[in-house]
């Protein structure tokens, strides 16, 4: 039965990793740079660069802290969008209701 269980887990941490984690992270990165660049600097990857590889980020603490929020991050942004896109397909594919009928 232990065996049965460690398959069972491996399995579930994979499906998260694989439909929540990798697409939450593209989503964050995606944020993260539109924030620190905005419409004016869009091309200014110089300073983007500068700023992440900035040595106060490089102290184990905070490296450890922004893992954990990253991966924290990235699985509520999966599940949001998720259910964003759900909520979609389901209203878009809602049958129409009749011109003269009254809901």
């Amino acid at each position: 039965m232990t065996k049965f269980v460690e398959a069972l887990a491996g399995k579930i941490a994979d499906r998260w990793m694989t439909m929540l984690v990798v697409p939450g992270v593209v989503y964050l990165v995606a944020a993260f740079v539109a924030v620190r660049l905005g419409h004016r600097r869009w091309s200014d990857l110089a300073s983007l660069r500068a700023e992440v590889t900035d040595p106060a980020w490089r102290t184990a603490g905070t490296v450890i802290l922004l893992l954990v929020l990253i991966l924290a991050g990235a699985s509520a942004a999966g599940i949001l969008v998720q259910g964003a896109g759900t909520l979609f397909v389901r209203l878009w594919l809602m049958p129409a209701a009749a011109p003269g009928r009254r809901p």
